[in-house]
């Protein structure tokens, strides 16, 4: 996932936001409870116009997503760095999604998030890139 949003909203400038979403289709993780985790590269720049971004899990086709991970106008900038996390997926999880926000950006620089591997004990279950 790019978001660029000083291209998106260049000669605009604050009158509207970027807003984007990615949501995966399911991701079988037959693993035990608390064994699942994600690893991600992400890189931002937004300076003068922060912006916010979160990751959330949705397990068996639930209706309901919970945040993993989030940025948020506070943040500093991030050029590149990987992060690795649990999922916490509860006991009996056969899959889970995920939903990727980039969100209420008026023209920052860039949001870059690639890479994203879903693993349990060391084994690939999912990957995007």
């Amino acid at each position: 996932m790019i978001a660029d949003g000083d291209n998106y909203n260049c000669g605009i400038f604050d009158t509207y936001a970027i807003n984007a979403e990615i949501t995966t289709a399911p991701i079988m993780i037959p693993a035990p409870e608390d064994s699942v985790y994600i690893i991600f590269d992400v890189t931002w720049r937004s300076p003068s116009n922060p912006a916010d971004a979160s990751i959330e899990v949705s397990f068996d086709n639930g209706d309901s997503f919970e945040t993993i991970w989030s940025i948020d106008n506070s943040d500093s900038d991030m050029t590149s760095n990987t992060i690795t996390l649990p999922l916490n997926n509860p006991e009996g999880a056969m899959s889970v999604v995920l939903r990727i926000t980039y969100y209420d950006d008026y023209n920052g620089w860039w949001f870059g998030l690639g890479r994203i591997g879903v693993f349990s004990y060391g084994c690939r279950l999912g990957y995007e890139s």
